[in-house]
């Protein structure tokens, strides 16, 4: 099982993956527009965050007298400073842009292509502990 933390800004899409991706047996938290960073931060305890790179998320970052947006980029490199093992994909309607993620789809794309990016690009370390951990249940 791969633990998913999905950040999207459009309501249907990230309904329909986290579906998905939960009748497969994976466990996905859904973020939407990055809302919250300190569920970002918790971003930890995910195997792999898949964000919408050029979600206009709704969170506000202030840096000195400035105030700006944050950007798919900005949860990207948040998700890093926590935990920069985390994988991360990058999801967008746009080609290119896509800041320093594992992997990236550009929309549209068949949630079996987003699917195999996420096999790819978890750590093979997590999948090799549960292997053996599922091999020492069996009898």
């Amino acid at each position: 099982m791969t633990s998913i933390l999905l950040v999207e800004d459009n309501l249907c899409f990230s309904r329909h993956c986290s579906s998905y991706f939960e009748r497969k047996g994976h466990f996905v938290h859904t973020c939407l527009h990055g809302r919250s960073i300190e569920e970002i931060k918790g971003g930890l305890a995910y195997d792999v965050l898949v964000v919408d790179f050029h979600s206009d998320n709704g969170e506000v970052i202030r840096e000195g007298n400035r105030v700006r947006v944050m950007t798919g980029n900005d949860v990207i490199q948040t998700s890093r400073e926590y935990n920069r093992d985390v994988s991360v994909i990058s999801i967008s309607c746009y080609d290119g842009g896509f800041g320093e993620p594992d992997g990236y789809l550009t929309k549209p794309f068949e949630m079996e292509e987003l699917e195999a990016l996420i096999e790819m690009v978890v750590p093979r370390k997590k999948r090799e502990v549960e292997s053996r951990v599922g091999l020492g249940k069996r009898k």
